[in-house]
């Protein structure tokens, strides 16, 4: 990757690379990830984020393995934000998924979809938030209080 090495350990791991950064998250086992003279050493949950011009190494804290469930359908989420919930799920099928409701993007859940339609997990959204989901466009949703 630009500015950036990565040594599989033996491990499942995702790579995102856009023109500003090249971000690295493990799913399973182990990564060594290099940047701008600095290693840091990844397990399941880490990600590192590398700067594609600099080569700086950054390690954001949290669980990121929901980050590599396109891999095998199984997209499981550990006290995140419903912004990135929705976010991930919105790449992952491919369908525009938004609410205007500041707050509740910021609210916090752990949710699990393993090999599920996007209307089952719709689903599973609106009945653990008390939502409902508005369907505007062949592949737009917006997700508002009921």
């Amino acid at each position: 990757m630009p500015n950036g090495i990565v040594k599989v350990l033996g491990t499942s791991f995702n790579i995102s690379t856009t023109k500003g950064f090249s971000d690295i998250t493990v799913w399973d086992g182990k990564v060594s990830v290099e940047g701008n003279g600095k290693k840091v050493i990844l397990t399941a949950g880490n990600m590192a984020v590398v700067d594609a011009a600099t080569g700086d190494l950054q390690q954001p804290e949290g669980n990121f393995a929901y980050r590599c469930g396109w891999g095998n359908s199984d997209l499981s989420f550990s006290n995140q934000t419903l912004a990135v919930v929705l976010e991930t799920l919105s790449s992952f099928y491919h369908v525009s998924l938004e609410t205007k409701d500041e707050q509740l993007c910021q609210s916090r859940i752990t949710v699990r979809f393993n090999q599920i339609p996007l209307e089952e997990a719709l689903t599973v959204l609106a009945e653990m938030l008390d939502l409902k989901v508005n369907q505007k466009s062949g592949s737009d949703y917006e997700l508002i209080r009921k």
